[in-house]
């Protein structure tokens, strides 16, 4: 209905409060977290919490949690699959200074090879 709505990928294994997140926004609002060592060179950087994204070295990478106004994805509802909002959509729109972010320095673990889904299982096991 238009409202925005929250994304979260599903290859990552986070305590990150989305409580911060904004109650609205009119593009996007990124969580960004400290860049993890195989993402060194990051995502995106923050200049009065407008993502900018520098061609070498950026101080966060994208979580992948976001909140979303579906206004920035109409236009690509019919987009051939895989999908990928992070260079169809949103770095576009950081061009314009039209995403906002801040950053979550909570437990975050992209999952999405089995030494880094071993890594999450260890620090779970830790805290129990």
């Amino acid at each position: 209905d238009g409202e925005p709505f929250i994304l979260c990928n599903s290859d990552i294994f986070s305590y990150i409060d989305l409580s911060q997140l904004p109650p609205s926004t009119e593009f996007a609002h990124l969580i960004g977290v400290p860049n993890p060592t195989h993402n060194i060179d990051g995502d995106f950087s923050l200049k009065d919490s407008k993502v900018v994204v520098n061609s070498n070295k950026n101080d966060s990478t994208w979580s992948g949690v976001s909140l979303i106004n579906p206004n920035i994805i109409k236009n690509h509802i019919n987009a051939e699959f895989p999908f990928d909002i992070w260079n169809t959509v949103i770095k576009p729109l950081t061009q314009e200074l039209k995403i906002t972010a801040h950053i979550d320095e909570s437990l975050w673990i992209d999952i999405g090879t089995i030494e880094r889904l071993e890594l999450a299982r260890a620090s779970v096991k830790e805290e129990n």
